[in-house]
C-alpha cells in the first residue's frame, strides 16, 4: 500500500505544474511559519532540498511533508526537504528504488 502511494505522489511531482502557492491551497501543507516537525528517527526517502520552504515545495508531491533539517541531528541544518517516512532501513531501500523510477534524484537518508 505505502509503495502505491509513494508512486502516486511521484508521478505527482512529475506531473504537476501548479505554482507553490496553488499547492499549498490544494493540498493543505502549511505556511512556511508553521512547518510540522515529525520528532521520529528512522529512514526518510528525500526527492528535493531547497534553502526556503518555497523552494521545497517545488519538490514535494501528494503526501510529502516539508521537514526543517535543522529539527533533526543527523542532517545538515538550514534545509527545507520534501520528504515521507519515517522507514526502517530495507522498506527505505525497497521504496527509494520505485521513486526514482520518476524522481531519479530521490534518495533515502537516516534522520533523527
Amino acid at each position: 500500500m505505502m509503495r502505491r502511494f509513494l508512486i502516486a505522489a511521484a508521478c505527482a511531482l512529475a506531473a504537476t505544474t501548479a505554482s507553490a502557492d496553488d499547492r499549498r491551497m490544494q493540498t493543505g501543507w502549511p505556511t512556511e511559519g508553521e512547518v510540522q516537525v515529525a520528532q521520529a528517527c528512522g529512514w526518510y526517502i528525500f526527492t528535493g532540498c531547497s534553502r526556503t520552504y518555497e523552494g521545497a515545495l517545488r519538490h514535494a508531491g501528494n503526501g510529502l511533508e516539508i521537514l526543517r533539517t535543522s529539527d533533526y541531528r543527523l542532517l545538515s541544518p538550514g534545509w527545507y526537504c520534501a520528504a515521507v517516512g519515517p522507514y526502517s532501513r530495507r522498506p527505505s531501500n525497497r521504496e527509494v528504488r520505485e521513486v526514482r523510477r520518476h524522481v531519479p534524484d530521490a534518495y533515502a537518508k537516516r534522520a533523527c
